[in-house]
């Protein structure tokens, strides 16, 4: 098998821009691994602009707004040769430190004023929730972001760290371009679900991490304020092991003339070409050396060698700690839960969803129950019909309980998705 050939642009879903092979993330550029200088951070935004990448991604919680006005501050003059891609919902205290999510409508339409203001620009290219909103139905999340598009505030939806069911209750709402996910040689979720429903659905995606947080390319901790410190793989327990993994990997990479981290872009290039991986670099030098993997594209068989000297399980810990991994998608760590159904009766297996939950604070019920009456509670918790015709009954009850409360919701094999109003009985409580 020859080279992969790398494509001169890629297209954003069926309804996006064509972009660069290769975007880039700011993140990095607010100091969250280590100390960095706007200097340094707008120098590098304008080398990926003057090498032709034209699709920037940033979030208005990096750096708690700093980012954005750093991003802002890069692009002004040169807006239109770059699309914007922003991420939102995560809530940061003074401190940096994650306090909650909230994709609320109301929140999404003042979460983008702030975005545009603080990047100088009066309209954001892609906008995407960082997560999926336990509390809040992802419809109701991506009506709001298209009502912003009705109204000229943003062009394109976009999505991040969710599941394909997610992904197909969104795009029904509005087209979504692109899902941005984390996607390396050592974080290949993805190529089980993920992929094969966005090429099925004609949506592009963003891959991040692609260095897995500088693990791969031999990057080590800066210190006490690296976030890094706090990542399972990066733990005492866990380092030693995967720094031998990698030191495999980085050998792979020398042999090839290359760095460690333009083989792990080659990688991602060779595996998803139709797939737009984010370079999450802090410096010029940093992205040149990246770009480099654009001229070094990987055979076919040098993936497979690859892939031999680092398997998909070959580095300890999760990607997140536990708590984080667990306020991802069903692919990455919700809880889940499986009732088969016997019963012979709708009636029945109510009975039976009743039963499979344990009521164990009766205040919490009632308070849920007060915020379904008003119309604020999201179902999160789907009940799977299997079967034909109108009489069709329920053969496997599926639960899902990414928040502290969950919803059961019983519907017909005929009818859409649940949502509220189409539930014939929904009852609130807490995971057994």
């Amino acid at each position: 098998m020859g080279s992969t050939q790398i494509k001169s642009s890629t297209k954003l879903g069926a309804t996006g821009p064509a972009v660069f092979p290769i975007a880039l993330g700011c993140m990095a550029m607010s100091g969250i691994y280590s100390k960095t200088t706007d200097d340094e951070g707008i120098a590098t935004i304008h080398e990926a602009i003057d090498r032709g990448i034209n699709l920037i991604d940033t979030g208005d919680f990096y750096g708690t707004g700093h980012n954005e006005m750093l991003v802002g501050r890069a692009i002004r003059g040169r807006r239109d040769k770059v699309h914007v891609s922003v991420k939102f919902g995560a809530l940061v205290g003074p401190d940096r430190v994650f306090v909650g999510f909230d994709a609320r409508p109301q929140l999404v339409k003042a979460f983008a004023a702030y975005s545009l203001k603080r990047l100088g620009i009066d309209v954001i290219d892609i906008y995407r929730p960082a997560r999926l909103d336990p509390n809040v139905p992802i419809e109701e999340t991506i009506g709001a972001i298209a009502d912003l598009i009705k109204a000229g505030f943003v062009k394109h939806v976009g999505l991040s760290e969710v599941g394909v069911e997610t992904i197909r209750r969104a795009q029904a709402v509005h087209p979504v371009v692109d899902v941005q996910t984390e996607y390396s040689l050592i974080s290949r979720g993805p190529e089980q679900k993920i992929f094969p429903a966005l090429e099925e659905l004609g949506m592009s995606a963003t891959l991040y991490g692609i260095l897995s947080r500088g693990l791969l390319s031999g990057s080590k901790l800066a210190g006490p304020g690296d976030i890094r410190g706090h990542f399972p793989r990066f733990s005492p327990e866990h380092l030693a092991q995967n720094e031998a993994v990698v030191a495999s990997f980085s050998a792979f990479a020398k042999e090839r003339g290359q760095s460690a981290a333009q083989l792990a872009l080659a990688w991602v290039l060779a595996k998803q070409p139709r797939l737009v991986p984010l370079a999450g670099a802090r410096t010029p030098a940093q992205l040149l050396d990246l770009l480099a993997a654009l001229d070094r594209p990987l055979s076919g068989e040098e993936v497979q060698a690859l892939e031999a000297i680092v398997p998909a399980d070959a580095i300890l810990g999760s990607r997140y700690p536990a708590a984080h991994m667990a306020q991802l998608s069903p692919l990455y760590g919700f809880a889940r839960a499986y009732w088969h159904l016997r019963s012979p009766t709708l009636k029945d297996s109510r009975l039976h969803a009743q039963r499979a939950l344990r009521w164990r604070n009766r205040r919490s019920s009632d308070w849920c129950h007060q915020r379904q009456r008003k119309g604020r509670c999201s179902v999160e918790v789907l009940l799977l019909i299997r079967g034909s015709g109108a009489g069709a009954l329920p053969s496997l009850f599926f639960v899902r309980f990414p928040a502290r409360f969950m919803t059961i919701c019983v519907h017909n094999a005929l009818t859409p998705l649940p949502s509220q109003d189409r539930c014939s009985r929904s009852e609130l409580g807490r995971p057994v």
